[in-house]
């Protein structure tokens, strides 16, 4: 489950663009990519300062495998 925050990054910063640009105003399509990608990256922000620390404890980041 914690890895599926690295993997929401990637799809929206490859999803994201590709869907807005086939608008018909770049300029528009421009300022919603921006706006939704601050959005996103305060959602990230928050998730990694509260959520993710509950999901991976500090003995499995130190695991061995």
């Amino acid at each position: 489950m914690a890895k599926l925050i690295l993997l929401s990054i990637v799809l929206f910063t490859t999803i994201l663009p590709a869907l807005l640009s086939t608008s018909r105003s770049p300029e528009r399509a421009i300022r919603w990519i921006q706006v939704l990608t601050v959005i996103a990256a305060l959602i990230w922000a928050y998730a990694c300062r509260v959520w993710y620390p509950q999901l991976v404890t500090l003995q499995e980041l130190l695991k061995d495998d």
